[in-house]
């Protein structure tokens, strides 16, 4: 799900600042730019998943029981 989404913001911020070069230029752009921005994607998924879900569970489950 993260390289979807990371694909997806990818695209679009190729598309948004360098609409004007080619095809060729806009494809080596996806990819660095896919490159560049999916470990931080990952990092904050694994981050996400395996620190902030357990506390905000723990907290949730002491309020309500």
């Amino acid at each position: 799900m993260a390289v979807i989404m990371e694909s997806i913001m990818a695209i679009i911020t190729v598309l948004n600042n360098h609409s004007d070069k080619s095809y060729y230029e806009i494809y080596n752009l996806f990819f660095k730019s896919l490159l560049y921005a999916l470990p931080i994607g990952l990092t904050f998924s694994c981050l996400i998943t395996l620190v902030i879900k357990p506390k905000i569970e723990k907290c949730l489950s002491s309020v309500t029981g």
